[in-house]
């Protein structure tokens, strides 16, 4: 397992010398288990999760999307109208929205409905939070 971290000559003298110095009672293959599984306990789909997200809303007209959701569903015509874009612009960050797993749809007669998932919900509620 822990032959997953290769170090460099260089790497490996820093890291028992920073075992001896923080008097670490162990070796370094042990200390390199211990770094391995603070490394793991953020996957590769948490961290894409997290990235997808981040992109999703780093475009302004996203933001105010995953906003409006916030309040209520919305028809794809009333986010158009809401934020003056076109119909194409809207669509596309519509979609971009959807594939990150922020906000999710419905087709409902003829109107395609935009809904803010659970965890676009959480999320969003995360940002509105820190500011």
């Amino acid at each position: 397992m822990v032959d997953e971290i290769e170090l460099t000559s260089e790497q490996r003298e820093r890291l028992n010398r920073l075992i001896r110095e923080k008097c670490v009672n162990m070796d370094l293959s042990s200390y390199l288990l211990l770094l391995k599984n603070i490394r793991d306990k953020f996957n590769s789909n948490c961290v894409k999760n997290i990235n997808n997200f981040l992109k999703a809303v780093s475009n302004i007209n996203r933001l105010k999307i995953i906003l409006l959701l916030f309040e209520r569903d919305l028809c794809g015509c009333e986010i158009n109208v809401l934020l003056g874009l076109s119909q194409p612009t809207t669509s596309h960050h519509l979609k971009i929205l959807e594939k990150s797993g922020l906000i999710s749809s419905r087709i409902e007669w003829k109107w395609k409905y935009y809904t803010l998932s659970n965890n676009g919900r959480r999320f969003l509620k995360f940002l509105l939070d820190i500011c």
